[in-house]
């Protein structure tokens, strides 16, 4: 069996990627790094040399969607996860791409900050929005008084 291929769409700053890439190879899967943002790039080669294979690195403008779709799905083989740091969108055509059945490793997960992929700005529809601004039970119905004596002569 092949082996989870992961692409990290943006590195960790400083050290924090020497940690980051240690405890992913301690898994097992085979790692892609997208230098695209990196200033020395044959520097991050040398220092992972040992680590990542030379065919591990890519540089690609992540939030350009097309390039984006071109380096996930490369060659046919697909990756089973996507990493991003910066919070690059995942839109429909990324995800319809990703998980379609001709890559050989079909996307299965995504991580990095932010909110779920939308392909609108549009606010959600009413009666979805948080639980802390959803009434809890029932509504309450107002109270009628019963009507006051008249006025009338």
């Amino acid at each position: 069996m092949d082996r989870a291929r992961v692409l990290l769409l943006d590195e960790a700053p400083g050290a924090l990627l020497a940690g980051e890439l240690e405890r992913l190879l301690g898994h097992g899967p085979a790692v892609t790094l997208n230098l695209r943002r990196v200033a020395d790039h044959p520097g991050t080669r040398a220092a992972r040399a040992g680590r990542v294979d030379f065919t591990a690195f890519t540089a690609f403008d992540a939030f350009d969607e097309s390039a984006l779709i071109a380096a996930t799905v490369r060659d046919g083989r697909g990756h089973h996860a996507v990493k991003s740091r910066a919070g690059v969108p995942l839109r429909a055509a990324f995800l319809a791409a990703a998980t379609h059945p001709s890559p050989a490793h079909r996307l299965r997960v995504s991580a990095g900050p932010g909110r779920a992929p939308t392909t609108s700005s549009r606010p959600p529809p009413p009666g979805t929005g948080s639980p802390s601004r959803t009434p809890r039970g029932p509504t309450p119905t107002p109270s009628r008084s019963p009507p006051g004596p008249s006025c009338r002569p």
